[in-house]
């Protein structure tokens, strides 16, 4: 048995299908939107299996190296979406596949085969258990036998497949700033010649929960060293926040659309007809 892969290198040389030998193990395991890992000359990378077959016109092919997903993890009607996708988008056909998966497919994740229906699993199954609710793919993964018991089973509902997903983004801190007394003892410590010192004070009592050192400094006009001297003093305290991300969040204000040259839109106008047509030809375009 063979199977036809798309490579995940996605470069022009490789937008095409490459066919591996199904280990004689893995046969009637690996099915179409199944990630495999795959030799690819001296490296081992990732693929997804396009199509199963009983031959091929390859002389020597290298077998697969090791299966990924105990179950497809794009169906049948994705895996043709995705192939429309790549022809009317012009991008490479693993890019489109790559967009269709689940951002924790993504991530650093690790599979665990959650047990759903304990009563409908073969007595070897259950060992793997040991009177546990989950297992670790990798467990399973080193037991072709089983493999196939279990793969027959997440279809029937008796198991559950889960990726655990470990965020691989940095946690953002910031510095903030709070007031540890009440503002009027702050004053009273504080000299009149201190009016720097004293707006930092004003600005942290109008702001209640207190601000981020950067905001306080540029509201106040105030140096970092100000609200550092407020702080052996006794007067603030400044600690590390975690600062929550908003994705929707603009930095600067959104610019309106550019207006095309009318020699930019001619040639906008002659790629899009091209596009519309399905005429693949080169443009030359100048500046």
């Amino acid at each position: 048995m063979y199977a036809s892969i798309i490579v995940d290198v996605p470069v022009r040389q490789t937008d095409r299908l490459f066919d591996y030998e199904i280990p004689e193990k893995w046969e009637g395991l690996v099915v179409p939107g199944m990630r495999v890992l795959v030799p690819f000359g001296p490296r081992k990378i990732q693929g997804m299996v396009i199509e199963v077959k009983t031959t091929t016109d390859i002389l020597k092919t290298k077998p697969i190296v090791e299966l990924l997903d105990p179950e497809p993890v794009l169906t049948e009607e994705l895996l043709t979406l995705g192939k429309w996708l790549a022809e009317s988008t012009l991008c490479f056909l693993i890019s489109a596949y790559q967009a269709m998966l689940p951002s924790a497919l993504k991530s650093t994740y690790r599979k665990k085969i959650i047990l759903q229906k304990e009563e409908a699993l073969s007595q070897t199954v259950r060992s793997f258990f040991a009177g546990n609710k989950e297992v670790l793919w990798e467990d399973i993964d080193a037991h072709p036998d089983v493999m196939r018991e279990v793969q027959l089973a997440l279809k029937q509902g008796a198991l559950d497949l889960i990726y655990e997903a470990k965020d691989k983004g940095s946690i953002k801190k910031v510095k903030w700033v709070t007031l540890t007394i009440d503002a009027e003892r702050a004053y009273e410590r504080l000299s009149a010649q201190a009016i720097r010192q004293k707006d930092v004070v004003q600005h942290l009592q109008e702001a209640r929960d207190g601000l981020a050192l950067s905001r306080l400094t540029e509201m106040a006009q105030a140096s970092y060293a100000t609200v550092k001297a407020l702080e052996e003093k006794g007067i603030v305290s400044i600690e590390e926040r975690e600062q929550y991300r908003d994705p929707f969040a603009i930095d600067s204000p959104l610019k309106p659309p550019l207006t095309l040259s009318k020699d930019q839109a001619h040639a906008l106008h002659a790629i899009k007809q091209a596009c519309d047509q399905k005429v693949a030809k080169p443009f030359y375009c100048m500046g």
